[in-house]
This record gives structure tokens, C-alpha cells and sequence, in this order.
């Protein structure tokens, strides 16, 4: 939903204050100093750079243009990636002229307070906001999913989303190479180690191989751990199901078997974000008896998504017409900006064992 010009003038003013309350106290802590005039000595130099730098990042990355957080959770990983993203320039000015800081701690220090001012001032402003503008209103309709009514379904059915224009795909392309080969790389300790339980506790194969359904329709084999019994079939899992092995159950709770799809996005099968790809049997029948449902194969499918994040995993067939839109509005809403909110908030789910 987009900010009216009464809220946008609250958030600049709120993150203004916030910013540059965040700069004076890491200053302070750093130099252990708290007089007002050495206070405003620093902020002539390094905190003027620090609130110039994140307040065009906000207004860049569109944060005070509208929100795409659909609770006050999502509000704040939108600032922790936006003040993260927004550190990398600042070290690269600071480096090329360190006449205006001499100091990386005190920018980390203000980025980390900013992340807590910022984040809650702003999930607080979004509990606020929320009650104010969606009274009795539906969450999902009242952020333009798509095909919420005929004119706009219309409508998103003849646009061409951002994700497949070509600079996009490229981006895309790189985000998912770079982050995918580091994510490998961090996890291989923790894959060799789920090799060795499934061998141990069942046999091979260790690996699970299943055609699913990519971009532009592209079948291509899945690779996951496999968390069931050998031969156990590919009819839809459901929590308590007697075909997944107790090391499986185990895999599946903290999704370590999603793991070795990172194969899969480094053949470019995959992306990290994107649509959940489905089996093809699936496939086919919700193609067929929902509308709009093809439009998802434009982006590549994803180990994570907006939908994964935004609800609960273990969903079963029924369940996918409520999945379709948040698909859709991730393929409509695309940017890197965004799929780094979902993979910090994937993380987060993670840490606190609820399986996404």
C-alpha cells in the first residue's frame, strides 16, 4: 500500500531523529564523550554522512513510498537489510575520504543501535498504521494482489513484471550465483554430516530426485535429502506421515533438506526466492482449475518465497489458492531488495523453529 503525504512526513521526520540519535550514541560510547559540543563536532562530520547515506537509501529502496510488509515482523527485517545495505557505501566514502571519519566502529556501533531504533519506531508505526487504514479489511485485498477483481486481473495479465526484463534476469542471475556458492560452502560441514544419519539410519540413496515444474514450464529434477522411506512414492506429504524416517522428520523440521537445491541454483534451475515448484501431476491440475496460476512460471522456482515466509509450511493442495497470490505479488513486487528481506526473514524463521 502506498503512504499518504501525512505519513511520509512522519517517517522522514521519525528516521530522521532516530538516525541521528543512533549516530550520537555510538559516538559517545566510542569516544566517551557526551558534551553537546563535541556532539555536534562529530555530527558535522561522520554522523552528517550517516543520516545523508541512510536517508537516500531509505528513499531509493522505496521505504518512503509504500510497504510491502504484511506485519510488523516484516517492517523491521525491510530497515535491517535497507541499514545494512545502506553501511557499503558509507565504508567505500569513508575509505576514499577519511577526512570525514577515521573511526568503522562508530558506524557499526550507530548501524546496530539504528537497526533497533529504526526497526521497532517503524514496526510500531506499522501496527499503528495498519489499524488505521485496513479497519475490517481483508490484509490481502487491501494490498492489490493480483486478481483481486476482474479490472486487475486484468491488468497484471498484459504487464510484463520487472523480474523478466533482461537487467533483472542478470541481477538475478548474479544475486543467486554469488550467494548460493557462499551459502554452499557454509552448509557443506552440515550436508556431509545428514549424508552420514540418512546412510547410517536407512541406506541409500541419500539423495531424493523428483521432476518438478520450472520457469516457462521446464521440467527438471529437484534434488533434496531424502527425508522418507526408500520406494515411499510422491503422494503429497502430511505432518505425521509414517513414510518419513526419524532422522527425516528431524531434516524436514529444520529444513536441512532443502539444502542440496543449492545444486539446483547453481545450474540455474533455481533461484534462492522465487515460487515453490511443484510436481507435475500438481502441476497440471492447478493449471488447469485456477485461474492466473501459469503467470507463476514466469519466475524461476525458488528454495525459499514471499508465500514460504508468510506461511505455514506442511500446506496441502487445497491450500494453494491462498499460496497463488503472495506468488504473484512477489513476481509483480520484484527486487533484490526484496529477496534479501526474504532470505533474512527464512533465517530468522529458522532460528526460531518454525520450519518455512
Amino acid at each position: 500500500m502506498r503512504f499518504t503525504g501525512g505519513w511520509v512526513g512522519a517517517l522522514v521526520i521519525g528516521d530522521l531523529a532516530m538516525f541521528t540519535v543512533a549516530a550520537y550514541v555510538a559516538g559517545g560510547l566510542i569516544d566517551h564523550r557526551w558534551d553537546m559540543h563535541s556532539a555536534m563536532a562529530r555530527f558535522l562530520h561522520s554522523s552528517f554522512a550517516f543520516v545523508a547515506v541512510w536517508m537516500v537509501m531509505f528513499y531509493i529502496l522505496g521505504l518512503y513510498r509504500r510497504s510491502l510488509a504484511l506485519s510488523f515482523r516484516d517492517e523491521f527485517y525491510f530497515t535491517v537489510i535497507a541499514l545494512i545495505l545502506g553501511v557499503v557505501p558509507q565504508l567505500i566514502i569513508f575509505t576514499v575520504l577519511p577526512t570525514l571519519s577515521t573511526s568503522r566502529a562508530v558506524l557499526l556501533l550507530a548501524a546496530s543501535i539504528a537497526i533497533i531504533l529504526v526497526g521497532t519506531a517503524r514496526s510500531i508505526g506499522h501496527v499503528i498504521w495498519k489499524h488505521a487504514a485496513r479497519r475490517g479489511q481483508d490484509p490481502i485485498r487491501d494490498r492489490n494482489f493480483p486478481f483481486t477483481s476482474r479490472s486487475k486481473a486484468t491488468e497484471f495479465e498484459s504487464s510484463v513484471p520487472g523480474i523478466c526484463r533482461p537487467l533483472a534476469v542478470v541481477s538475478k542471475r548474479l544475486f543467486d550465483l554469488v550467494f548460493a556458492f557462499i551459502a554452499l560452502l557454509i552448509c557443506l560441514p552440515v550436508m556431509l554430516v545428514a549424508c552420514v544419519l540418512i546412510f547410517v539410519e536407512s541406506g541409500g540413496p541419500v539423495f531424493f530426485r523428483q521432476e518438478r515444474v520450472g520457469r516457462y514450464g521446464r521440467v527438471f529434477r529437484i534434488f533434496k535429502f531424502r527425508t522418507m522411506k526408500p520406494n515411499a512414492g510422491s503422494v503429497w506429504a502430511k505432518p505425521g506421515d509414517t513414510r518419513i524416517t526419524r532422522i527425516g522428520a528431524m531434516l524436514r523440521r529444520t529444513s536441512i533438506d532443502e539444502l542440496p537445491q543449492l545444486l539446483n541454483v547453481l545450474a540455474g534451475e533455481m533461484s534462492l526466492v522465487g515460487p515453490r515448484p511443484e510436481m507435475k501431476d500438481f502441476e497440471k491440475v492447478f493449471a488447469a482449475s485456477i485461474p492466473s496460476y501459469v503467470r507463476r512460471r514466469i519466475a524461476l522456482p525458488g528454495i525459499t518465497g514471499w508465500a514460504q515466509v508468510n506461511m505455514q509450511r506442511n500446506l496441502s493442495p487445497s491450500d494453494v489458492k491462498d499460496v497463488l497470490p503472495y506468488d504473484l505479488f512477489y513476481i509483480q513486487h520484484w527486487s533484490l531488495f526484496l529477496d534479501l528481506t526474504v532470505l533474512l526473514k527464512t533465517a530468522a524463521e529458522l532460528l526460531f523453529h518454525r520450519a518455512v
